[in-house]
C-alpha cells in the first residue's frame, strides 16, 4: 500500500511542477508582481520541470525532491513576505510532500 501511496504522491507533485513550469514559461512577467526579473522566472520553471522530470529516474530522484524543496521554500518566503499568507500556505503543504519523497523507508 505504501508503495503505490508515494507511487500517487509522486505523480501529483510532478503534474503540479510541470503545469508550474509550462505557466511560467507562458508567462514569465507573473513574477514582476513580487521585484524579480523574467529571466529568474525561466530559470524556475527550468527547474522545476527537471525537478518533475528528476522524481522519476532513481539515482537523481532524492537529490530532484532536495531541489524542489529549495523551489518551495523561496516561493513560500515570496508569498508570506509580500503578505498573502495564505497563498504561502500551498507551498508549505507541496514542500512536506516532497519531504515524504525524499526520505526513504527501507
Amino acid at each position: 500500500m505504501a508503495k503505490y501511496s508515494r507511487l500517487i504522491l509522486r505523480a501529483a507533485v510532478t503534474v503540479l511542477f510541470v503545469f508550474a513550469a509550462l505557466s511560467k514559461f507562458r508567462n514569465p512577467h507573473s513574477f514582476s508582481v513580487w521585484g524579480y526579473s523574467d529571466g529568474f522566472a525561466i530559470f524556475i520553471g527550468i527547474a522545476e520541470l527537471c525537478g518533475a522530470i528528476g522524481l522519476w529516474l532513481r539515482k537523481v530522484a532524492r537529490l530532484a525532491a532536495f531541489g524542489l524543496i529549495i523551489v518551495m521554500f523561496g516561493a513560500a518566503y515570496t508569498l508570506v513576505h509580500a503578505g498573502d499568507v495564505r497563498a504561502g500556505v500551498v507551498p508549505i503543504i507541496v514542500l512536506f510532500a516532497l519531504t515524504r519523497l525524499a526520505i526513504r523507508r527501507r
